[in-house]
């Protein structure tokens, strides 16, 4: 009932997920802060109450007014609820984003007039220990208007902004208490000079978005693992246009000789220096006014495939797991099958594609050379789910089809009373490669013959057939059995209608070219996914054609 009262939620912290390959400091400061906020407050209602036992014949009131004469007692009872309440009000995990998400203030600033940037570069130097940030960025502008400009950019809430200045002189700056998706203002005036050299210093701690404050977690700061999106890596420029090199960028950062830097994307980090500290600085190139990293301790696996060079990062702690489920060759497979069938990924930059396992975050993205693996699809427990995969090899096969059938081609929220998503086109795609790999017989049993069972099951299922009952039911049990039936009908009897789909159109190379065609459709920006009625339409058939007997 206190979801977005995340410091209320004793019982049910906000601990949605925790990471078997990685860290969970970040999450587990949180608990610990929100409980010690609670202890506080309890012991001052317990101070208080202890103020109020009867004695010398009096009540509650009158043994207070006794008890009181010991100024220590009541003052230690109004310590504790003023650190409670104070804890409470001016807690440093959370920040005060605009709970509207269609808000929108910063990215529609106007741009400067006659200000470009020509380029930025930063320094970050993380603390593992308490998991903040320290900073120095510089950013080079020309100001060809020859006025003083108001320059803005995004900083992460938690950090604080000092050492602003311009041509190494002092420039008046400011932050302001208005913050959206994570960000909060700073604007800094630039002086009426044509080249202009700003540099900041910036340090703190970075708070979460409230908006997912019941999901916490992803602001990850440790000797295992970092993550740094945006304006936590450095502050964003806002309101500036740049010139014809699109912001070039030079970042570098200083780690833990025992974590590797890898930035989501293109670009490649490389070690710049080692320190007799046993930490390491790493360098690369980048081009925008943000950028992610992620760092930790990675292993790294090269792999050649689909015409591309697959840059593979996992876990230490989950290299066992991965040498289990033949991992390597498992994305070979899937990548040299999905090419040849569907086409290259659109994210890959057409040589190098990066394949980062991440710490736990409900879900991955892809963007140009680089996509994220959540490191929930691949725990043991995902291993075995047997709807997505006989064994566990399959399993992994399964995840990785997704970055075809849901991050190459993306899938809206799935209809309540629809098997269409990713999982059905994944699953399917799953079963070609098993098919190929094992044998016509082998995938007959193991896919098929369990889809049918499962599907007969289903609509033998007593809530199937009098769906006034599950109405009746507590709401939490009617979510779980309405969860495990839609479930069924996107692993099962969607893979079936396409396995129906792919008869009526003339076979598997058909087929092929249905998918492949619609996998490389013009994406509509205004709504990128791909639809039950655009498939339909490019195999010519309609939802009653696909309808199972």
């Amino acid at each position: 009932m206190w979801v977005e009262k995340w410091q209320l939620c004793w019982l049910n912290p906000c601990v949605w997920a925790l990471s078997d390959d990685f860290s969970n400091f970040r999450l587990f400061r949180s608990v610990a802060y929100m409980r010690l906020t609670w202890l506080a407050g309890l012991a001052g209602v317990w101070a208080v109450s202890y103020l109020c036992i009867r004695q010398y014949g009096k009540g509650a009131f009158g043994s207070l007014a006794r008890s009181i004469r010991r100024v220590y007692r009541p003052v230690i009872a109004a310590v504790l609820l003023a650190c409670s309440g104070v804890a409470y009000v001016a807690q440093p995990m959370v920040d005060n984003s605009n709970p509207d998400q269609m808000a929108m203030t910063f990215y529609e600033m106007a741009y400067l007039d006659g200000v470009i940037c020509t380029g930025r570069s930063a320094q970050v130097f993380p603390d593992i220990s308490d998991g903040t940030v320290r900073g120095k960025a510089s950013y080079s502008f020309e100001n060809s208007s020859r006025q003083e400009q108001r320059v803005a950019f995004g900083v992460t809430p938690g950090y604080t902004i000092s050492n602003v200045q311009a041509n190494s002189e002092a420039v008046p700056f400011s932050v302001g208490d208005y913050q959206e998706f994570n960000e909060a203002l700073l604007e800094v005036t630039l002086p009426a000079k044509a080249q202009i050299e700003l540099t900041m210093e910036y340090s703190g701690f970075p708070r979460e978005n409230r908006n997912l404050s019941s999901d916490q977690g992803n602001a990850e700061i440790s000797g295992t693992y970092l993550q740094l999106e945006n304006a936590t890596l450095s502050p964003r420029l806002l309101n500036v246009l740049p010139d014809e090199n699109i912001y070039p960028t030079k970042m570098e950062i200083t780690l833990p000789a025992s974590m590797v830097a890898i930035p989501f994307g293109s670009s490649r980090a490389e070690v710049a220096a080692e320190h007799e500290n046993g930490t390491k600085t790493w360098r690369w190139d980048d081009i925008g006014t943000g950028g992610i990293l992620y760092a930790g301790d990675y292993i790294r696996e090269n792999i050649q495939a689909g015409g591309m060079n697959i840059e593979f990062y996992y876990g230490r702690k989950h290299q066992e797991i991965m040498e289990q489920v033949n991992a390597a060759d498992a994305v070979r497979d899937v990548v040299e099958y999905c090419t040849a069938h569907y086409g290259k990924l659109s994210f890959s930059n057409g040589e190098t594609l990066k394949l980062i396992q991440s710490r736990i975050a409900g879900g991955g993205y892809a963007a140009d050379g680089a996509s994220l693996l959540d490191e929930a699809d691949f725990t043991i427990a995902s291993l075995r789910d047997t709807s997505k995969g006989s064994v566990p090899g399959e399993t992994f096969i399964h995840e990785l089809v997704h970055q075809w059938w849901g991050l190459g081609n993306m899938f809206d929220i799935p209809e309540p009373d629809s098997p269409w998503s990713a999982e059905g086109l994944t699953v399917y795609t799953t079963y070609r490669i098993v098919k190929e790999l094992y044998g016509e017989e082998y995938a007959q049993t193991h896919y098929i013959d369990q889809w049918k069972q499962e599907v007969d099951d289903y609509y033998l299922n007593f809530y199937v057939r009098h769906p006034k009952y599950l109405d009746m039911l507590p709401e939490g049990e009617r979510l779980r059995i309405s969860n495990s039936l839609s479930g069924m009908r996107q692993y099962s009897e969607m893979p079936l209608k396409l396995l129906k789909a792919e008869q009526l159109v003339g076979g598997e190379e058909a087929m092929d070219q249905v998918l492949r065609d619609l996998f490389n459709r013009e994406i509509d920006p205004i709504y990128p996914y791909l639809t039950y009625d655009e498939f339909l339409s490019a195999c010519a058939l309609t939802e009653e054609d696909l309808n199972l007997e």
